[in-house]
Parts: C-alpha cells; structure tokens; sequence
C-alpha cells in the first residue's frame, strides 16, 4: 500500500508544483506591469506558495514508504494531504484573481470560497503532518534508534 500511496502523493505533488511554476508568469507580468503591491503579493504568494505545497508532497510521497503506518491510517495522509494541496490551488489562484484573500469568512461568494478552502488547507496539512510525525517516531522507535 504504502509504496502506491507514495506515488500517488508524488503524482499530485508534481501538479501542484508545475501549478505553482506556472503562477511565475503572472508574478513576472504583476511586476514588471505595476499591478499594484496587493497583485503582486498575491501572484508572489501563489507562486511560491504552490511551489512549496508541491515540494511538501513530493518529499512526503519520498518518505510516506519508510514510516510505520498502517494501511487505513497511510490512506488518511495521502489523502488529507492531497486534498489540502488542492485546497490551497484554489484559494491561492482565487487571491489574485479576484482579489480575494479568504483569510475571514465575510464578503463575497468568491473570498468564503477562498476561505473555506484555507481552511481546508490547513486542517488537511495539520493531519497529514501530525501522521508523519506518528508514523517518523513509531518507525523510529521500531528501529531502535530512539
């Protein structure tokens, strides 16, 4: 299980990453055409952001084969994190676009979108995190290393 399970967050995590590589090119534009700070700071965030997102999978779907979980709890990483990747797809191209930062549940339809998939973001990313470092420590344990 593990060994499909770290491909597939290796899968999604390359999407999120080529996503965030593409948000490079209306960072670049938002610069060098005086979009205002707030644009910029939004393709900034988007770019580098999703970047970072795609980066996290790509070393969690590395390592997902070398910690001691179970299958069903292996499952519950993958997918916590890979939808709170996607999650943070959409909130960080609806930022800029809309200009919308989704960080407080008011406003428009389009920032309670952004704000519900924040959220989502980042209660998927806390779980698969509090997973990794389950299962780090029980592999660790299991070796006698600690």
């Amino acid at each position: 299980m593990t060994e499909r399970a770290g491909l597939q967050i290796l899968f999604h995590g390359a999407i999120v990453l080529f996503v965030g590589l593409l948000c490079g090119f209306p960072f670049a534009a938002a610069v060098t055409g005086a979009w205002g700070d707030e644009t910029v700071r939004a393709w900034r965030l988007a770019h580098v952001g999703l970047a970072a997102v795609g980066i996290w999978l790509i070393a969690t779907g590395a390592a997902l084969p070398r910690l001691a979980l179970g299958d069903r709890t292996a499952s519950v990483l993958v997918w916590s994190v890979v939808m709170s990747a996607y999650a943070f797809v959409l909130a960080l191209l609806i930022a800029p676009v809309a200009g919308m930062r989704g960080l407080e549940p008011f406003g428009s339809g389009l920032n309670w979108i952004a704000f519900a998939s924040n959220m989502v973001g980042t209660l998927g990313a806390l779980l698969g995190g509090a997973l990794m470092i389950i299962g780090a420590h029980r592999a660790v344990r299991a070796g006698g290393l600690m």
